[in-house]
């Protein structure tokens, strides 16, 4: 199981590789992107960070980066703001971060990732900020916390595990302040053993 993630991020790092192209404009993505961008009145432009359409100078529709070679993100804007889904990878193409944007603000359900290509987080936004209920990921897989965010900050009763997936303990966040007294976490290590990492 833990050889999935591996696999499906070597296979979007392929998939991003693949789409590098040191003259956009004569791929013919690149041609029918911009023959859709002029049939709106536009100009499909190639800018240092990213390309896509210009209507009436402000970016419009698909837009994708290609920093230093290698696509980096790809996002969707209306009359200059990002407006719809977005997505972000690592420089290496796997996936960083996933979701929608509304008006220039994330908006709904977001995932975001490790460097791995595992899950790290995932949970609403509502006008930018963290609001509802929020999971994390340890990065070889497991669920490691769960609990409620309001305007951004942590808030509320959390619930914590081991990696092993063994219910450790439940915790209480005010204004994204752990209260009560830090105890000490457990590791589930091979063979099933468990190792004390202080929590900070």
């Amino acid at each position: 199981q833990r050889g999935a993630p591996l696999l499906a991020g070597l296979l979007a790092a392929g998939l991003c590789a693949s789409r590098v192209h040191a003259a956009p404009a004569s791929a013919p993505a690149g041609v029918a992107a911009a023959a859709a961008c002029a049939s709106r009145g536009g100009r499909f432009s190639h800018e240092r960070d990213a390309e896509g359409c210009r209507l009436a100078g402000r970016r419009e529709g698909l837009w994708r980066s290609y920093p230093g070679g290698s696509r980096r993100w790809e996002g969707t804007f209306r009359a200059g703001v990002l407006d719809g889904p977005y997505v972000a990878y690592y420089g290496n193409c796997i996936k960083a971060e996933q979701g929608n944007y509304r008006h220039g603000r994330r908006e709904g359900d977001w995932t975001f990732y490790h460097p791995s290509g595992v899950k790290s987080e995932e949970g609403p936004f509502v006008l930018g900020v963290r609001q509802g209920l929020w999971r994390t990921f340890h990065e070889d897989g497991p669920k490691v916390s769960e609990g409620p965010f309001l305007q951004g900050q942590a808030q509320g009763r959390f619930a914590e595990w081991f990696t092993s997936g063994a219910r450790w303990q439940t915790v209480e966040f005010r204004r994204g302040q752990r209260q009560g007294v830090l105890v000490e976490r457990c590791r589930a290590l091979p063979g099933g053993k468990l190792q004390k990492v202080v929590v900070d």
